[in-house]
């Protein structure tokens, strides 16, 4: 069984909180949008404006369209082994994610340098997280310890401080967020999906 530790952390940080649900279930993806049309753009520079939040709004919706989430129990150290190759994808994913986020062009947006923070260190705590989990995962293997629990190790204290800071940063961006993608009728986003 998944302990509990590694089971609410989880959920916060690396967008893995698949881990925490019974087989056979999964927790649904929500992205709402706003049905009635958004207003227009009250900051000057009206076409610079839409497409900033727009950039932002690719970008918000890339990870969350992109079904970065965990299906192994990683209940022993031979589960956590196997997920070494997965871990490096998202670890690939998220960094390109934090490269993105860090050139987006914001000065257009109200709150925009607030927002583009946001999201850096959304992305910044969830790729620490999933270093840690790829080299916990590795070194597991290395260990070859197979079907015993797997030992709370260093990498994997790490993984679990990142997460709760990642879970934080992405309740913020959800906040910043929404009411400016309600106002311009964008997509809104729950945090776990970021």
């Amino acid at each position: 069984m998944i302990s509990v530790a590694l089971a609410g952390a989880l959920a916060l940080g690396s967008g893995l909180t698949y881990l925490l649900l019974p087989s056979g279930h999964t927790r649904p993806r929500t992205v709402v949008t706003n049905p009635a049309g958004g207003a227009t753009p009250t900051s000057s520079g009206t076409a610079d404006a839409a497409s900033q939040l727009a950039a932002v709004n690719e970008l918000l919706a890339s990870h969350a369209a992109s079904g970065n989430r965990l299906d192994n129990p990683m209940a022993t150290c031979a589960d956590v082994a196997a997920t070494a190759s997965v871990f490096q994808e998202f670890v690939r994913t998220r960094q390109d994610e934090l490269v993105r986020a860090r050139a987006l062009q914001v000065d257009q947006i109200t709150g925009g340098l607030e927002l583009r923070q946001a999201i850096i260190d959304a992305y910044t705590y969830s790729v620490t997280a999933d270093q840690a989990y790829l080299a916990w995962a590795n070194d597991l293997a290395s260990e070859d310890c197979g079907p015993e629990a797997p030992p709370h190790t260093a990498d994997y204290q790490t993984a679990i401080a990142a997460n709760d800071q990642a879970g934080p940063a992405k309740r913020r961006v959800v906040a910043l967020w929404d009411p400016i993608a309600q106002s311009q009728g964008l997509p809104t986003y729950d945090w776990r999906d970021l």
